[in-house]
């Protein structure tokens, strides 16, 4: 994976194609990692904001944000991995990268972030959703309280 034999006078492009490859491919891992970290915890922080009464009426505010957070870090890091690719103008050098893309399985690679993302994103939107919902429900009893409250005033005797 990490060994590749050039041959020639001038390699240096052939090197840097090489050594950017090895670097997205680091990349790419590292980012899959934190990743299936992140889904573990937001999986975890999806199911304790389903335990009733858990959090009371909403999930950890600072845990969502920081679920959005490392979603759009993650999505910014995957792009630019790709825009560094787009540097290429050598034919010669791009389908050598397309070798060393085929070899690392970046197309494999690209997939799972992307599907892993997308967990991410659907995950984050239930325990919106769930916090939304939960807050308008305590608006509701809240209504509700407040016609009792009127009720019971209105039909009690004024003293003094």
């Amino acid at each position: 994976w990490f060994g590749a034999l050039l041959l020639g006078d001038e390699m240096a492009d052939e090197r840097r194609v090489l050594e950017l490859a090895t670097v997205e491919l680091v990349e790419l891992r590292f980012l899959d990692d934190r990743l299936e970290r992140r889904i573990d915890a937001a999986y975890e922080l999806l199911a304790g904001a389903r335990r009733p009464l858990h959090g009371l009426f909403s999930p950890r505010t600072r845990e969502v944000e920081r679920l959005a957070r490392f979603q759009a870090d993650s999505a910014i890091l995957h792009e630019n991995s790709d825009n560094a690719l787009k540097l290429l103008g050598d034919d010669y050098l791009a389908r050598l990268y397309d070798v060393c893309s085929d070899r690392f399985h970046f197309g494999a690679w690209d997939l799972a972030i992307e599907r892993k993302l997308a967990t991410l994103e659907s995950i984050y939107s239930k325990i919106s959703d769930l916090a939304a919902r939960r807050r308008a429900e305590l608006l509701e009893w809240i209504i509700i309280a407040l016609f009792v409250i009127d009720i019971v005033l209105y039909f009690l005797p004024l003293r003094g």
